[in-house]
């Protein structure tokens, strides 16, 4: 698209108008037609005849790409209309792919650095050309120079320091763009630059280059927490011994000179409000005079505002000497200054002041779940704690949050919800702040405006932002309101309104009548459910239920009792339809009570809960409420009765002689624990209604009969129907005993029920059936059927052909096939295709089957040696690769005619190349081409891969997004460049020189040769360790700002995300990977793409300690099976997201997984490798500077 489009434009404008308006239109400029203009008008400007197609069409896929395409695009056409010497531009933009995507995506971020690179275009070589552009420097090395320049420039003075400072500003706002720099190192970085600019300076005015001018400069707010922003004020307080008519003066030109505007710009706007009584105070403050009046007038806020002082110019000496005693007078007095009412109303005062449609949402800064909402949580934790604590007492918010957290003053979870809001509020405000160098904290108003700064930010759209952001917002006010605000009077709470299907049936003495009627009185009164026992003699009770019926109810009522360890003796269930009302029912049991059962206590809670059932059904939480039950009823049938592998036997007679308006069942067997809780949900997983039942226990046996009808209320005839009946009630209650056994039991018995209905439309059903009668084959189907949906819905039900013969072949699932056995069977059953279309669907046919048995093979047994089912999986996908670009190939040259000429290989990255596929992995390539010597003609080489490609992400398959979906994103240009690289481009494009960016090469780390050429494969695995391992070096900070991007963009407010979070899945490979990277060129044991081998690897050459290689791995492979188990239920490869721990969802998860402890520990699990991991990450990079 990019070419043609490109050669069209250098055609003079005509009949191809309408077709560029619509590339262009697809490449995501507004408005096409103004872009088309502009395009020709860039095209005059340059020159046609130096502006070549290949420029051209890089220019086109870098700018769309960008936030805002047709912004970047006047802006370039407007700088090189107004550059010098636009031709010599334009051969550097040629030999400079770099320099284009800089280019363009700062013209489309920020307007600000537009100005300047229009001002200054030499500045563009040096941000294309530096190796060290994303260096983090020192104040030191920022301040050398600025004096430097100040010594070069002669009389130029504070603007030769002003030059400085704006090469400055573009260059860590290139880095901040390009993602080279994590938010810490930022803001970091600006606040560092503005200490070296404000000693600078104060040499110039204090004549004293090398002092500090008799000056104390300390800076407070963000400032001061070295978190400043690109158009911050900085807050400043002066300090001297001894104040002077000099002093004084020095101080005057220092605030003057950083805030005055020349033809260089301005530096900093300076406020200096929090000086000792504000406006009216002096300038300059004598030392003495500010300790008296910190202790005897300050403001409890000018005393918080002091948690963040810190001293950048000047005096240093004398500045610490001050700060020691304000952090003692904290210590001392820092609970009463922070009293959470004072915070409180300081809060109030400035939400006050906002205008009122931006207060609640849209101002990122001081509105309702704003910075500031961080910001005075955190002060406020500090002053609170800072006597038991004075570790916790640090100016830099993120910093102050971790030791808040490692000190136990913040819960972990809410120190994950403040630091990943506080990352995204950040970078919001940056965005905003950085496109205008102005002052903005409100998110824009239009629905454009808002679109825009999301694309800046990296989302989709304006709508995924929003929701980001106002999850976020909403996340951090509610810790602050749970530390900072009032407690309010608990809401009240609306019961759900009772809604059950009609029965009723009576049939008793004429005393149990009397009873039965008063309960039905209060049933009508009160419109719940009704229970009375009665004492009978030790142990033993008769129990009434009355109740507006439902199908479902039968089944709470019986589960219930088998949760609260109650045995049914005898059962007797009668219905009475009550004309124009709603239809009750009585049901009476006798019960085994324990004998050490709390008689009120057991009665009030199985009350309790057949309420909860009812409400939370009529609310239209019926299957959630359903499954809690039967989970509750699994782990009590666990505790107490092991089913194992034993099948007991049951008999079914079904009689439709004996009653004229339903058929009977009698059914026999071996009374177990919860034995009428199964049948009856056998019957209603059957769509069986139960309208009479009479439950009798005679010694070991149970003997239960019941009259039923089928949903229409008909007796059940059809012999077929009859025959099925039987089956699933025999094969459902079996199941359903085996229910302890599966990670998520309802969803097993739905699946089940499902499997079992679409068994019964094939005409050899019966056949088919006799192998789910065996025991191990059913408690095979219960792990598989509850551990995932997704499963279940896109492979079990297309593939029951495939199913049956697995779950029966014990033998078959235990041994999984050999690489060259998949191969094998793979050529016969693609090679048997006539055509492409069949061979195709040979190809897919066989990726799903093996996917699938690979997927059963790990569900089944889940504790086999860690990786075996990766490798299963890569064996897989590797055969696959293979033959797809085998017959991609053929095809491709059959069209065309010709040979498939020179070599070609496709090689894998990330998951797929470290052989590290899990449940719903996508497949990361890259295809590489090598044209033969003799090829004079290298575009027929080209086109012929790029159709090759095309193809192939044809001819592969994906049922869901990202389940085995060909991700080619990696590519050198990304998605601007050709599906297909050469070799000579590839290593252009990696090598050191390269244009590649530190995520790209950090990628390579996991390239292996996967299909295709055997010599040019090795060619490239060799070639990769020449560029990434030859100089040890690792850019942590493109590594964190990559981080950071994940976390703000991707994480759900106030949830964990098991692969993004920190602590979580990316962190350990970050880490990892930097290691291979920084000790790659001493070990070359250490050049793996597999994360586990170079854990084991970096801990063998003696890189990592035992302690840290022994929690990292045990780390490492817990997320991995966490992720695992999280994928094969959700079927989405993105969808990552930890439930929430008070969930079922949360409870299934740590069955799947079988966690010691539970729930409980797995949260434990969690919680504490996420915090080695995070801890790890952080000494690390704190170590790298």
């Amino acid at each position: 698209m990019y070419a043609e489009t490109a050669a069209w434009l250098l055609q003079p404008a005509g009949s191809d108008d309408g077709r560029v308006t619509e590339s262009l239109a697809e490449m995501g400029f507004v408005d096409p037609s103004a872009a088309m203009a502009d395009w020709r008008g860039l095209v005059e400007v340059a020159g046609d005849s130096l502006l070549s197609v290949e420029l051209l069409e890089s220019l086109l896929g870098t700018t769309g790409q960008t936030a805002a395409p047709d912004v970047s695009l006047r802006n370039l056409r407007r700088c090189l209309a107004q550059w010098d010497d636009t031709a010599e531009w334009v051969a550097y933009l040629e030999e400079h792919p770099r320099a284009v995507e800089l280019l363009v995506r700062l013209f489309a971020n920020s307007e600000f650095l537009t100005g300047l690179l229009l001002k200054r275009p030499e500045c563009l070589k040096r941000l294309a050309e530096s190796k060290s552009l994303a260096e983090v420097r020192s104040r030191d090395e920022f301040l050398a120079d600025m004096h430097a320049s100040v010594l070069a420039d002669g009389a130029g003075g504070v603007d030769a320091v002003r030059r400085v400072q704006r090469w400055e500003l573009l260059r860590i706002a290139a880095c901040d763009c390009f993602g080279l720099m994590d938010l810490r190192r930022v803001t970091l970085q600006l606040s560092l630059l503005a200490d070296a600019t404000i000693q600078a300076v104060l040499g110039l005015v204090g004549n004293d280059v090398a002092g500090g001018a008799g000056l104390a400069v300390i800076a407070l707010g963000k400032l001061g927490g070295e978190e400043l922003n690109y158009s911050s004020d900085v807050d400043l307080l002066l300090l001297c011994e001894s104040q002077s008519v000099e002093t004084l003066r020095i101080g005057q030109q220092l605030v003057r000179e950083l805030g005055r505007m020349t033809a260089e710009g301005f530096l900093y706007r300076v406020d200096m409000r929090l000086r000792p009584w504000g406006r009216s105070g002096p300038l300059v403050a004598e030392v003495e005079a500010y300790r008296d009046y910190l202790e005897s007038q300050a403001a409890p806020w000018e005393l918080q505002a002091l948690v963040k002082a810190r001293v950048v110019a000047g005096e240093h000496q004398l500045g610490h000497r001050v700060l020691e005693d304000v952090n003692r007078l904290l210590r001392k007095r820092g609970s009463i200054v922070g009293e959470g009412e004072t915070v409180r109303e300081m809060k109030r005062r400035i939400e006050a002041e906002l205008p009122r449609d931006v207060r609640e949402h849209g101002e990122v800064k001081s509105g309702v779940g704003s910075i500031r909402d961080i910001e005075f949580v955190t002060q406020f934790l500090q002053l609170q704690h800072v006597d038991r604590h004075p570790e916790i007492l640090g100016t830099n918010t993120l910093r102050s949050l971790a030791a808040l957290a490692a000190a136990g003053c913040l819960r972990a979870d809410e120190y994950r919800k403040l630091s990943s809001g506080y990352l995204l509020l950040r970078s919001i405000e940056h965005s905003l702040q950085l496109m205008h160098n102005k002052q903005v904290h409100v998110l824009p108003g239009d629905e454009g405006g808002l679109s825009y700064l999301a694309r800046r930010l990296d989302f989709s759209d304006a709508e995924q932002f929003g929701a980001h952001y106002v999850a976020h917002c909403r996340e951090i006010r509610e810790v602050f309101d749970r530390i900072l605000g009032e407690p309010g009077a608990d809401a009240p709470v609306d019961q759900p309104e009772t809604f059950s299907e009609p029965l009723y049936l009576e049939v008793f003495t004429s005393e149990q009548r009397s009873r039965h009627q008063m309960l039905l009185e209060e049933l009508d009164r009160f419109g719940t459910v009704m229970v009375e026992p009665v004492r009978l003699t030790a142990g033993r009770a008769e129990l009434t239920l009355v109740s507006f019926d439902s199908r479902e109810l039968l089944v709470a009522i019986c589960g219930l009792l088998v949760v609260h360890g109650v045995d049914i003796v005898c059962r007797l269930l009668f219905e009475q339809d009550v004309p124009g009302g709603r239809s009750r029912c009585v049901d009476a049991f006798e019960v085994h009570v324990p004998a050490d059962a709390d008689w009120d206590l057991l009665w009030s809670e199985y009350h309790c809960d057949l309420v909860e059932f009812v409400e939370e059904t009529a609310a239209g939480r019926g299957e959630e409420v359903l499954a809690r039950l039967t989970d509750r009823v699994a782990r009590h049938v666990t505790a107490v009765d092991d089913p194992g592998g034993r099948l007991l036997p049951v008999e079914i007679v079904v009689d439709n002689d004996v009653s004229g308006s339903a058929t009977v069942l009698t059914i026999q067997a071996d009374d177990t624990v919860g034995f009428l809780y199964e049948c009856a949900h056998a019957l209603s997983l059957a769509g069986i209604e139960i309208r009479r039942l009479v439950v009798a226990t005679e010694g070991s046996r149970v003997r239960d009969r019941l009259h039923v009808v089928d949903v229409s209320g008909n007796k059940l005839t059809d012999p077929r129907r009859v025959r099925e009946l039987q089956t699933v009630v025999v094969l459902i209650k079996h199941f359903t005993h085996l229910l302890p056994k599966s990670p998520n039991p309802l969803s097993a018995l739905r699946q089940f029920r499902e499997l079992l209905s679409d068994l019964f439309q094939e005409e050899d059903w019966a056949a088919q059936v006799t192998s789910l009668e065996k025991p191990e084959v059913l408690a095979t189907l219960a792990r598989v059927l509850g551990v995932s949906e997704f499963l279940w819905q896109d492979v079990l039900r297309l593939q029951q052909q495939t199913l049956f013969p697995l779950v029966t072949d014990v033998e078959l699932i235990q041994r999984p096939r050999e690489r060259f056995e998949l191969r094998r069977q793979l050529s016969e059953e693609v090679d048997g295709g006539t055509d492409w279309e069949a061979r195709v669907a040979s190809l897919n046919a066989f990726k799903d089957r093996e996917m699938f048995v690979a997927d059963m093979r790990h569900i089944v047994w889940p504790d086999r040696e860690f990786g075996l089912f990766s490798r299963e999986l890569g064996d897989v996908a590797d055969c696959v690769l293979e033959r797809a670009l085998e017959i991609c190939c053929e095809d491709v040259a059959n069209k065309m005619g010709v040979l498939p000429p020179g070599r070609v290989s496709i090689v894998g990255l990330g998951k797929f190349g470290g052989q590290e596929l899990g449940f719903a992995s996508d497949i990361e390539l890259v295809c590489v081409y090598d044209p033969p010597a003799e090829q004079a003609d290298v575009s027929t080489v080209a086109e012929f891969y790029r159709r090759v490609v095309e193809r192939l992400l044809g001819a592969i398959r994906s049922h869901r997004a990202g389940v085995f979906e060909l991700d080619l994103r990696l590519r050198p240009h990304g998605q601007a460049g050709p599906l297909a690289s050469s070799l000579q481009a590839f290593a252009s494009y990696y090598r050191d020189d390269g244009p590649a960016w530190p995520f790209e090469r950090q990628a390579m780390v996991k390239l292996r040769a996967v299909a295709g050429s055997q010599s040019l494969g090795d060619e490239l695995e060799m070639l990769r360790d020449q560029w990434i391992y030859s100089d040890g070096a690792c850019d942590v900070a493109a590594m964190r700002a990559m981080r950071d991007r994940q976390v703000r963009q991707l994480v759900r407010a106030g949830s964990f995300n098991a692969k993004l979070s920190p602590g979580g899945l990316v962190d350990s490979e970050y880490l990892v990977q930097a290691w291979q990277l920084e000790h790659g060129h001493q070990f070359s044991e250490v050049r793996t793409t597999n994360t586990l081998q170079a854990i084991d690897s970096l801990h063998e050459v003696g890189i990592l300690q035992h302690t840290v290689w022994s929690s990292l791995r045990e780390a490492y492979v817990f997320q991995r099976r966490l992720i695992d188990s999280l994928r094969v239920v959700r079927g989405d490869a993105r969808d990552l997201t930890v439930p929430d721990r008070q969930t079922a969802e949360f409870m299934f998860l740590a069955r799947r997984m079988d966690i010691d402890g539970g729930p409980d520990g797995l949260a434990r699990a969690i919680d504490g490798h996420a915090g080695f991991v995070e801890s790890l990450a952080a000494e690390r990079d704190a170590a790298v500077g």
